[in-house]
């Protein structure tokens, strides 16, 4: 057995040390495709147009994409594919989000207010500092 003192942990003679640093998280920062506003204003007409069943419409498969900062107030973001989204500091509100998946999206610091959430996936959800009141 190989002991890292550092971190207090034993491994396994041969075997490589899985510790992973802040270094190693900031190497994988490309994993979330980042989206401007307008970019995802495109998006997100397509997925309205879906939601009504018109023509030209599209889900918004938005899993894995970074949308932090973005204004989503009011918009219908029903039946989203949001797995692992980020969402920081956005503007949710009155947004229209039934059966969304934000299956372990970060929503950290997000104005949640009157925003519909009926039958979402929230499951591992980070919501720290999220404003989730209804009016």
């Amino acid at each position: 057995m190989i002991v890292a003192p550092e971190h207090g942990r034993s491994f396994p003679q041969g075997k490589s040390r899985d510790i992973m640093t802040l270094q190693d998280e900031l190497d994988h920062k490309d994993q979330w495709k980042k989206l401007s506003q307008q970019e995802f204003d495109e998006v997100l007409d397509k997925h309205e147009k879906f939601v009504n069943n018109q023509r030209d419409g599209e889900r918004a498969q938005l899993g894995m994409h970074d949308l932090s900062y973005l204004d989503m107030a009011g918009r219908n973001l029903s039946r989203a594919e949001l797995t692992g989204a980020i969402l920081n500091h956005c503007n949710l509100e009155g947004a229209k989000m039934d059966d969304v998946i934000l299956f372990a999206a970060d929503l950290r610091f997000t104005n949640m207010v009157d925003a519909q959430l009926n039958h979402a996936d929230l499951r591992g959800t980070c919501l720290a500092g999220a404003t989730c009141q209804a009016r």
